[in-house]
């Protein structure tokens, strides 16, 4: 379970970093970005979450263009 934990870790570290130099290309090219989030592995009293993810979020201007949708990557 540790290198699990261990390698889920690192692809979080990755994450992070991957989703904020996509979201600074996009803000680059003029593409209205709200919101750049990533979570790795965590455990609170009651809890384990060993997923990695990441996402960006557009503006709602960009949500009603394309049919008032929440939309991202993610």
């Amino acid at each position: 379970m540790a290198t699990s934990a261990r390698t889920a870790q690192d692809l979080a570290f990755h994450a992070r970093h991957y989703v904020t130099a996509v979201a600074e290309q996009l803000l680059a090219e003029s593409v209205p970005v709200r919101a750049v989030h990533a979570c790795g592995p965590y455990t609170e009293p009651g809890q384990t979450f060993v997923d990695v993810e990441g996402g960006i979020t557009f503006t709602d201007r960009v949500d009603d263009q394309l049919g008032g949708h929440d939309c991202g990557l993610h």
